[in-house]
């Protein structure tokens, strides 16, 4: 929106963040907008959490034909924005005379002359596992070569029809050049170098040896260097150590699990031989299956007072041929559960003095429970004789109490309980 109708002969987003927006369609959508309007988007990712958010952010970084920046380290923030300003605001197209500064040995430059000028080069950003070869007067690649997979690529910044390598044209040494670069990049697979990889414990062993009768000079001039690309696509580059001649031998420490490949260089006084191969590292030996480890199970079955069954004896293993087992079970809470039922018994049994109260209940009940036609006369004779015993029985009761009052101390109180 701030970009939006500005008169700016460059206009750049950097864009900042984790990739966690829910809105990809109106995303995508502003990216175009932006793209038909010379906008471009570059993006630094930072904190995101899963690779769904960082594909986001590369996929902003593509539709907005800028470049894409991962900063786990928040430090490392301030130097990507310089970068990324440095690399939006510097110019592409570089038309300035100039002679190619030669970076390091290479077999493409090898027996090749003083370099001629060039006038011109597409200003680009190396990447990391690139080697430069030739770089400019601003220290930017010229000519950068790098390994990718089984292949090889060599990249060159100006051209090839004459606009800014006029000079390299007419340079004696320019068909030379050409057909050095173009067998660089295409190897021949028949090499003299015959590469033995190995895998011992943790370390990987190379041994590398030049058949006889290979043309070669004196061994001081010779260097066997090793190039390892790891299965997470790491690099590392080993020298060997001559150990015989036209052997030599090295180690280098195994971190994964997989595939690695292997280019190996022979770099002679005048002359150069590379072969590339792969070395597999598999799992751990205790992971491959090895079929069924019947002695293991057999002790195993052993020290359980079991038996192996084979294949055809499943019905076996359900049949009850077990010892019994006894344990021992806790009586606590059946006692105490008991206890607390006989409780209100025990309670109700103390409150009943005599059966007195219990024989004149029975026969009040049996009293109600007789039909209607019973004898109205022996219903109350009934209920006469027992209200004769209980008032004989609450006299009794009286005499005795008004018999110990008269024998017991003056002010001593008799306290009865039921």
């Amino acid at each position: 929106t701030v970009l939006h109708g500005t008169n700016a002969k460059l206009q750049h987003v950097i864009l900042l963040g984790d990739g966690d927006t829910f809105e990809n369609g109106q995303l995508n959508t502003q990216l175009l907008r932006m793209a038909s309007e010379h906008i471009t988007v570059s993006t630094v990712a930072t904190n995101a959490d899963s690779y769904q958010e960082l594909g986001l952010m590369q996929q902003i970084a593509s539709l907005g034909k800028g470049r894409f920046y991962r900063a786990d380290n928040p430090t490392a923030i301030p130097q990507i924005l310089l970068k990324e300003t440095q690399q939006a605001t510097r110019r592409a197209i570089i038309n300035e005379s100039f002679v190619p500064a030669l970076v390091g040995n290479h077999p493409i430059v090898t027996g090749l002359g003083a370099f001629p000028a060039l006038n011109g080069y597409v200003a680009t950003t190396p990447k990391t596992t690139a080697q430069m070869v030739l770089i400019s007067h601003k220290d930017d690649p010229v000519l950068a070569v790098w390994q990718y997979g089984l292949g090889r690529v060599a990249a060159w910044t100006s051209d090839a029809l004459g606009l800014w390598t006029a000079n390299w044209l007419q340079w004696n040494d320019a068909a030379r050049w050409w057909a050095n670069l173009v067998t660089w990049t295409l190897p021949s697979p028949d090499s003299a170098l015959d590469v033995n990889a190995t895998v011992i414990g943790d370390s990987g062993h190379l041994t590398v040896d030049i058949p006889p009768g290979t043309s070669t000079a004196s061994a001081v001039n010779q260097q066997v260097k090793v190039r390892i690309i790891a299965p997470n696509l790491s690099q590392e580059t080993i020298t060997l150590q001559p150990t015989a001649p036209q052997r030599w031998e090295g180690n280098f420490p195994i971190k994964y699990i997989g595939a690695y490949l292997l280019q190996v260089t022979w770099h002679g006084a005048t002359s150069q031989l590379t072969t590339t191969t792969g070395m597999v590292v598999p799992y751990s030996p205790e992971y491959r299956m090895m079929g069924t480890d019947t002695r293991f199970l057999t002790l195993l079955a052993r020290a359980g007072g079991g038996a192996l069954l084979g294949p055809n004896d499943s019905s076996k293993a359900f049949s009850a041929n077990l010892a019994p087992v006894s344990a021992a079970v806790p009586l606590t809470f059946l006692l105490l559960t008991l206890a607390a039922l006989l409780l209100p018994i025990d309670i109700a049994t103390r409150r009943l003095a005599s059966l007195e109260f219990l024989t004149i209940g029975l026969q009040w009940l049996r009293s109600h429970l007789r039909p209607q036609f019973a004898i109205q006369g022996g219903e109350s004779a009934i209920d006469a004789s027992a209200l004769t015993s209980l008032r004989m029985n609450r006299q009794e009761q009286r005499k005795r109490a008004a018999s110990t009052t008269q024998n017991s101390a003056p002010f001593k109180v008799l306290v009865f309980l039921e």
